[in-house]
């Protein structure tokens, strides 16, 4: 999903990790408001950019994927920064793309 959402929002990565699906994304999912960025696996208010705070309308076929995505999940983090680690430390680590809110906050 996140490489969807970058490509087709043109979000930044660290952008993209940090949409929390209760307070960014509208309800419609055709609207996705950029407050945040992930920076070195934590949350950062601070964006790159002045102009980085900024909402992004989607497509409505990209809005649907993301509706599917998100299910019925109500509170979370979109995407896990753990989950786009790539396997360095073990073979049967799995790095699932998963909804997680362990993330830590500044």
């Amino acid at each position: 999903m996140i490489f969807i959402l970058c490509g087709a929002g043109g979000f930044r990565a660290g952008e993209a990790l940090g949409i929390e699906i209760d307070k960014h994304i509208s309800p419609d999912f055709l609207t996705i408001s950029v407050k945040q960025k992930v920076h070195h696996g934590r949350v950062e208010q601070r964006l790159k950019t002045a102009n980085g705070l900024r909402q992004v309308d989607l497509h409505p076929a990209i809005a649907a994927l993301l509706r599917e995505f998100v299910g019925a999940l109500a509170t979370a983090i979109l995407v896990s920064y753990s989950a786009l680690e790539t396997e360095t430390h073990s073979r049967h680590r799995t790095s699932s793309v998963a909804i997680c809110t362990g993330l830590s906050r500044n």
